[in-house]
């Protein structure tokens, strides 16, 4: 198995039953998370923990579904499906993460979808 299908393997898991910690331990200590809807980058693994544990403590209920996959040498994808309720009505929208990898561990995500379409469940 190489250090990208690791890192998807270990990135649905984390998924699976998210955490701050586990979607954190999926980036090196000196990574940067781009997010279409900040900003500014979130640097360190530290920030990123913080970032979960805003993002989660505003929707527990967020999931993440993998649609597709794929991988290259230094890098992995990710096109996937999000959910989560606000005001009792449950909202989806997919997007694309890419992973640069240093080992099986990302040093840089970014993230692409519409901020549009995450404003009912946005965290202020």
């Amino acid at each position: 198995m190489t250090n990208a299908q690791q890192f998807l393997q270990r990135f649905t898991q984390a998924w699976s039953e998210p955490t701050p910690a586990s979607l954190s331990e999926l980036f090196t200590a000196d990574a940067t998370l781009h997010r279409p809807n900040l900003p500014q980058p979130i640097r360190g693994r530290d920030a990123i923990r913080a970032y979960f544990e805003q993002v989660l403590r505003a929707r527990p209920d967020l999931k993440l579904e993998p649609l597709m996959t794929a991988t290259g040498p230094d890098v992995a994808f990710v096109h996937w499906r999000l959910q989560a309720t606000a005001d009792d009505v449950l909202v989806e929208w997919e997007g694309i993460d890419r992973f640069t990898l240093q080992g099986d561990l990302a040093v840089d995500g970014l993230a692409h979808f519409d901020p549009a379409a995450i404003r009912p469940v946005a965290v202020s």
